[in-house]
């Protein structure tokens, strides 16, 4: 630690004067015991410290001999007046060179301590060893020998998995690839034997998984095909799975749209063909992207549609017409029937009205009937009493039997008038034991109506000049009391 040092400022802040070699022999030979020692007894920990090469005990050490102990070893050493001046400033030049070039290697070896702390962190085991190599610091301290214990784990660990992560490459394995590089970055250094090929096969694996789940997640057929044309590795990789799952799927669901298309395109009657609902749900369960096999079965169907419509309108006009065509004939046959409603129904009418007519000219017919018979009564009765006021005939034939004439007003039994007896006349028809047919109330009077049973008139005497007789029916004795 003396060589090389010939300017040096000591504590006090002085500047030593040229020193030769010959002046630190001499300086340094046994004969100056007393100032010897006591320089080196204050730099005899710091040398223990050097020849181990430990920087934490280094530290601690030149903690202590720059400080408050340093400058009582210098007062010390002024205070030596038996030692030469030149000796003890050589001295004391000495000592605080030998304690500035501890001090300077306590920062390399400081440095060093960190440049080890940062090799094992990025897992470089050649810079670990190479430092440790290099400046070859005492295992004691905490940072070599996490150092050592690192670079024993990767070494361990290299020889296990460096084959492990070979075998995995070779296979395409990437799962074990993966499991094997999480090893490593716990366990192991940042660089091993085919660890560039095994990241680059697993980064390669990424990309493509990544390809599959976009094209499962777009579900377009060129992307799918595109990546499943494209895969590497294990063809039991779930997403590989499912991705070759729907490429088939999609596979049959465009030959499946392809036959229906050509089908519902090929029918005469395509409005109405079984294909077309198939392929309106071939359309609708579609479960695809916009490809070129949905855009044409879309077409199909689009057309399929128009013409269905067209039919479908055609068929309207059809029913409409044929509705109103029903409904003109239902009207016309209305009409019709209403008009022979109407006919039959006047018909009836008029067959009513001249049955009113025949029954009320029947009925003035009759009252006509009734008032001649009561005209006729009533002047045979009047008849009858100028004739019984006249009295007896003059030229008249032999005596005729007696007789008698009764009026009887129809409805009545009294009386109106009675003449007086007259003699018969044989062949007269009158009213005595010897009267003809004509004198009875049979069927063969003169004069009565043998319909109504109500008058009858009887002639007395053929020869009188109005000898008539009203007599009421003997067979009606209940409608006389009744009348009575």
């Amino acid at each position: 630690g003396e060589e090389g040092a010939s300017r040096s400022a000591s504590p006090a802040g002085r500047v030593s004067p040229t020193i030769s070699p010959s002046d630190k022999a001499s300086v340094l030979s046994p004969s100056n015991s007393e100032a010897l020692r006591l320089v080196l007894a204050h730099l005899t920990p710091v040398r223990a410290c050097l020849r181990r090469k430990s920087p934490s005990d280094l530290q601690r050490v030149l903690k202590l001999a720059c400080g408050e102990r340093y400058m009582r070893t210098v007062a010390k050493l002024r205070r030596l007046r038996l030692e030469p001046t030149k000796r003890r400033t050589v001295l004391e030049i000495s000592m605080a060179s030998q304690l500035v070039k501890a001090r300077t290697l306590l920062a390399n070896w400081q440095k060093v301590l960190r440049d080890v702390q940062e090799a094992r962190r990025q897992r470089n085991p050649e810079a670990v060893k190479g430092l440790l190599e290099k400046w070859q610091l005492s295992e004691e301290e905490p940072e070599i020998k996490l150092a050592t214990q690192d670079l024993q784990r990767w070494e361990r660990n290299t020889a296990s998995l460096s084959p492990k992560l070979c075998n995995a490459t070779e296979r395409k394995d990437a799962p074990s690839i993966a499991e094997t590089l999480k090893e490593l970055s716990r366990e192991g250094p940042r660089e091993v034997d085919g660890m560039a090929s095994a990241r680059l096969l697993l980064s390669r694996y990424h990309d493509q998984e990544r390809e599959l789940k976009k094209a499962i997640g777009s579900r377009y057929s060129r992307a799918l095909a595109w990546a499943v044309q494209a895969w590497d590795f294990e063809e039991t990789h779930r997403d590989f799975s499912r991705a070759r799952q729907l490429l088939m799927q999609h596979c049959e669901a465009a030959l499946a749209l392809k036959r229906l298309s050509g089908a519902a395109e090929a029918s005469a009657h395509i409005a109405t063909a079984s294909d077309v609902p198939a392929l309106r749900e071939a359309v609708a369960a579609w479960n695809f992207a916009d490809d070129p096999e949905i855009r044409a079965a879309k077409a199909v169907l689009a057309k399929t549609e128009q013409i269905r419509s067209i039919a479908i309108a055609e068929a309207e006009a059809k029913r409409r017409a044929a509705e109103e065509a029903a409904r003109q004939v239902a009207e016309e046959v209305a009409m019709l029937a209403g008009e022979e409603v109407a006919r039959l129904a006047a018909a009836r009418a008029a067959a009513e009205a001249a049955a009113a007519q025949a029954a009320a000219e029947e009925a003035a017919a009759r009252a006509a009937a009734e008032r001649a018979a009561a005209e006729a009564a009533a002047a045979a009765a009047a008849a009858a009493e100028r004739a019984g006021l006249a009295g007896p005939s003059q030229g008249a034939g032999p005596a005729a039997a007696p007789s008698r004439v009764r009026f009887v007003e129809p409805g009545g039994t009294a009386p109106i008038a009675q003449s007086t007896p007259r003699p018969a006349q044989a062949g007269a028809g009158g009213l005595g034991p010897t009267a003809g047919p004509g004198a009875g109330p049979g069927p063969g009077g003169d004069g009565g109506s043998a319909a109504t049973g109500r008058v009858r008139f009887v002639e007395a005497n053929s020869n009188s000049s109005s000898s008539s007789a009203l007599m009421p029916p003997p067979a009606l004795p209940a409608r006389r009391s009744a009348l009575r």
